[in-house]
């Protein structure tokens, strides 16, 4: 199996347990206040994994090198598939797995609003916001261009860390 397919592989699945251990713990329904925060967590997932990923291309594949361009196809390739992987996972998550949570989150959202002493003018705008983003249609075309973008980014700042000019001797021999 390509590097690309199977490290894409490791890192959507890794987002997708993440999430279900976000649901297990409850910050998906009962302590919203931590699951505000805790997603941001699982961005850690893919940078690991892509780092795990470009590290070997450039050490077996690319002969110690790692070019921009090399490791933008590479995580191009990683991210695409992770984007299609976590954007079916979080619609059956959405519509199977727990599927009020979009309206909790909404609800305590409002509350959040309400305590702040925002006028009910404000609470509904804002809650038609909220409605919006969460259309199916919209989290479905979120959820695939922000893990296409964010995993795209991952590899290039990688890429820049990984890469290594050529040496003296690739030098010498014309490589």
């Amino acid at each position: 199996m390509k590097p690309e397919i199977k490290y894409g592989i490791i890192a959507s699945v890794g987002v997708c347990l993440f999430v279900l251990l976000e649901y297990a713990l409850g910050f998906h329904t009962t302590r919203l206040e931590i699951g505000e925060y805790s997603g941001y967590l699982s961005t850690i997932i893919p940078v690991v994994v892509f780092y795990l990923a470009l590290k070997e291309l450039r050490d077996t594949r690319y002969g110690g090198s790692l070019t921009i361009g090399q490791g933008l196809k590479a995580g191009g390739m990683m991210s695409l598939l992770s984007a299609v992987v976590i954007t079916v996972f979080f619609q059956v998550y959405n519509k199977l797995i727990n599927p009020g949570w979009m309206e909790t989150a909404m609800e305590w959202q409002r509350n959040k609003l309400q305590q702040a002493g925002k006028g009910e003018a404000e609470i509904a705008a804002k809650m038609e916001g909220y409605q919006m983003m969460m259309s199916d249609t919209f989290q479905i075309v979120f959820q695939f261009l922000s893990t296409l973008i964010l995993g795209t980014l991952i590899a290039l700042i990688l890429t820049l860390v990984l890469r290594r000019g050529r040496t003296v001797q690739q030098v010498k021999e014309g490589k």
